[in-house]
C-alpha cells in the first residue's frame, strides 16, 4: 500500500465503540458512540461527521453474538449476514470474515495477535490497522486504519463499520483473556 496516496483514518481513542475518527489533516470523518447503560444491550451509532448535515451510517445493536443486528444505510441485517465467515473460518472470532458491498467482495484477515488486514477479491491488501504506539506511560501515536484509494472511493462506510465490529470483537477477546489471567486461570 502506498501511504502517500492512501486514506488514513486515525482513531482518537483506543475504545473503538466510543471514539472520534479524523483524516490525515485531522479533519473529522466519523464519530462512534455507544452510550453506557450498565449491563445489558448496547447500541453503537456510527456517524459521518464530514458531511453536512451529519449522516448516521450504521447502528449496531449488540444483543448478543447470535442476534446482533446491523442497521447499515437504513437496511437491517444480521451480523452474520453483514460479515460472513471467510474461507477456513471457525466461529465468530475466526481469522477470516467476508464483507460484501455491492459488487465488491473483501475479506478481513488476522493471524494471532497481528493487526487486522482487509484483502480484495485478488488477495491484495487494501486496508490495514496500525496499532497505537506508546512510549513509557504515554501514548506516542494514535492507532489508524490505512485504506487504499479504491476502497476509500467506493466502500468506505461498509469497510469502516465492519472494522469497528471486528476491532471491538478483538478488544473484547483481549479483555476476557486478561480477566482470566488475572484470576489465575490459563488460556
Amino acid at each position: 500500500m502506498d501511504q502517500q496516496e492512501d486514506m488514513i483514518l486515525t482513531l482518537l481513542k483506543e475504545n473503538v465503540l466510543n471514539t472520534e475518527v479524523v483524516g490525515s489533516e485531522r479533519q473529522p470523518i466519523y464519530k462512534v458512540e455507544t452510550p453506557s447503560k450498565g449491563r445489558g444491550d448496547l447500541i453503537t451509532t456510527v456517524t459521518r461527521t464530514d458531511e453536512k448535515p451529519e449522516r448516521v451510517v450504521a447502528t449496531i445493536d449488540w444483543a448478543g453474538s447470535s442476534s446482533t443486528i446491523v442497521d447499515f444505510n437504513n437496511t437491517k441485517i444480521s451480523l452474520t449476514d453483514f460479515l460472513g465467515k471467510g474461507r477456513n473460518a471457525i466461529g465468530f472470532l475466526s481469522t477470516s470474515r467476508l464483507l460484501k458491498d455491492g459488487n465488491d467482495v473483501y475479506t478481513w484477515k488476522t493471524i494471532g495477535s497481528n493487526p487486522l488486514k482487509l484483502h480484495d477479491s485478488n488477495d491484495n491488501v487494501v486496508a490495514k490497522f496500525h496499532r497505537p504506539e506508546s512510549i513509557i506511560f504515554r501514548k506516542a501515536k494514535d492507532g489508524y486504519l490505512e485504506l487504499s484509494n479504491s476502497v476509500a472511493a467506493g466502500s468506505l462506510d461498509a469497510v469502516f463499520v465492519s472494522f469497528i465490529i471486528l476491532k471491538h470483537a478483538q478488544q473484547r477477546k483481549a479483555a476476557l483473556r486478561a480477566q482470566t489471567i488475572n484470576r489465575g486461570g490459563v488460556m
